[in-house]
């Protein structure tokens, strides 16, 4: 059966999977069961006797193996899947709810079975769901068309459209679970109850199609069997420290960096870099090449709005600026031939950089009617693009767009940022690894822009004009600061001195969330010194 439209039931799911690589059992398994996990989570806490652990083990094994496929979780899976069975069985409470859970673990453990196994999560997940049978069954569609787009289901939200009928069950249900927990913030032990904040936060990723820490899911998947079966106090003890490690690594706004770096040892020197989870999606060849087919078109089009703009400044004094910005698009764009060198945050940044120039008047004024209609065609086909391939650098980038300039004057933040680059440029190795020449250069670019955006603000007459750019300017500060704090963090990390004298600084550069709480960092940074 080939029309996604026909999948309505059991049988006819089994049919379309069976036609279909068995990765797409497990997605479309794992994704049934989470979707009805708050049901048997919610009547397994309410038993009191009973723990949902190992539901909530099946669904994680089965999500990782999904959308990262580490061989040692896909061969524990089956454990997980033994377990959730027994404790059904145990409980005599073997609903299709629960039932869903495991048959996601078994799509994901045993690959002859996996279309089978989906479509007992999915048939199973709307039987117990009887009132939501409907829209479950449109989401099964909806991941189903989803697959055969190419697309990375990790990133879509759980439900369509926002359309969640088992909504209000989860958010009557959050509160019972954190009330059951009495034990400190850094114990799982307790009297009484279940520590659940990491699964709240797990379950709430899921939902908005936010995950991403899928190293740090596969640690917590491979604890022993043993402890998953033992104590809830003992595991939720190993699962916090996991997680506790994970978060540990700063605020969301700190973690806005555009690009990471790392070490190249035989040059001694800090070289930019990807970060690892933008392209981790990025494994099965024909998404590759679906990537790679979309990044060339891109490439395309923005030269074609390159050339057609160069020859139009040959005649008039059209900007340079919006021109400037296409070519480093297309700078980026050639990067990502080679997935290892992919920055898709710089893409990202740069595209609402251009599209934030492209919406000054006066800049599409000069630029001409045609020119400007070419280039914003170009940019919203980037941020399909982006939507498409990038969505998990899209939220990782999201809280910038929530900074605010507060009180913090742009000049005092722009001093700042000089002084911190000429700190980067003179890191010896002692304390901070010296940056490369040309990803020194990145920096230097982004505070040229930055430097572009506050004279656009000095410049501002309207206060709507002024209220948007001081926006942009805010954004684009975050964007910088959390790069050079991450240049730092790493190149601390790996100095002859193992960075003990930016200890300090870089604890400071991970709890940042304001503007200025930037400006009060930098000058921590710069106080510091580089050598």
């Amino acid at each position: 059966m080939d029309e996604i439209s026909e999948i309505v039931d059991f049988d006819s799911l089994k049919a379309w999977l069976e036609a279909r690589p068995k990765e797409d059992a497990v997605v479309i398994a794992h994704r049934a069961a989470q979707r009805v996990l708050p049901i048997v989570w919610q009547d397994f806490t309410r038993r009191g006797e009973l723990t949902p652990l190992p539901f909530l083990r099946c669904n994680l094994t089965s999500g990782e193996v999904c959308y990262a496929g580490s061989p040692e979780v896909k061969a524990a899976a089956n454990a997980a899947n033994a377990a959730a069975k027994a404790a059904a069985a145990d409980a005599a409470a073997a609903n299709a709810a629960a039932y869903a859970a495991f048959s996601a673990a078994n799509a994901a453990a045993n690959a002859a079975y996996a279309s089978a196994n989906a479509a007992n999560a999915a048939y199973a997940a709307a039987a117990y769901a009887a009132d939501a049978a409907a829209v479950l069954w449109n989401n099964v569609r909806q991941d189903a068309a989803s697959l055969t787009a190419g697309q990375n289901l990790s990133t879509i939200p759980l439900w369509a459209d926002d359309d969640n009928p088992l909504q209000k069950l989860w958010v009557d249900l959050v509160p019972e679970l954190r009330a059951q927990f009495t034990g400190s913030e850094q114990s799982a032990r307790a009297e009484e109850g279940i520590d659940y904040s990491f699964w709240i936060d797990w379950y709430e990723r899921a939902l908005k199609g936010t995950e991403t820490r899928w190293e740090m899911i596969a640690k917590i998947a491979l604890i022993a069997d043993d402890v998953w079966q033992g104590d809830p106090s003992v595991l939720m003890d190993k699962i916090n420290a996991i997680w506790q490690r994970k978060t540990d690594q700063g605020t969301p706004t700190s973690q806005a960096a555009v690009v990471d770096f790392s070490f190249d040892a035989q040059l001694r020197l800090m070289k930019a870099s990807g970060f690892d989870d933008d392209a981790a999606h990025l494994r099965d060849p024909a998404k590759v090449q679906s990537f790679l087919d979309d990044i060339e078109e891109m490439r395309d089009a923005f030269q074609d709005f390159s050339d057609f703009a160069a020859e139009k400044s040959t005649q008039t004094n059209a900007p340079r600026v919006l021109s400037m910005g296409a070519d480093k698009l297309l700078k980026e764009f050639q990067r990502c031939k080679d997935l290892d060198h992919l920055r898709a945050r710089r893409i990202l940044t740069l595209g609402k950089q251009v599209q934030g120039l492209l919406g000054e008047e006066a800049n599409r004024k000069e630029l001409g009617e045609t020119l400007s209609e070419m280039l914003e065609t170009d940019l919203e086909a980037l941020n399909d693009v982006c939507r498409k391939h990038f969505l998990p650098s899209v939220a990782r980038l999201e809280p910038l767009d929530d900074l605010d300039m507060g009180d913090v004057q742009p000049a005092d933040l722009l001093v700042r940022f000089e002084k911190a680059l000429e700190t980067v440029e003179h890191a010896d190795g002692d304390n901070l690894q010296p940056l490369a020449p040309e990803d020194l250069t990145l920096l230097r670019d982004m505070l040229s822009e930055l430097r572009d955006t506050g004279a656009s603000l000095a410049e501002a007459r309207s206060d709507e004009y002024r209220e948007t750019t001081r926006k942009r300017f805010a954004r684009r500060a975050g964007a910088l600061g959390s790069t050079i704090g991450r240049y730092v963090q790493k190149g601390s990390e790996v100095a002859n001195d193992a960075g003990k004298k930016f200890d300090d600084t870089v604890k400071q550069y991970k709890r940042y969330e304001t503007i200025q709480g930037l400006l009060d960092w930098l000058q921590t940074f710069i106080s510091g010194g580089g050598g």
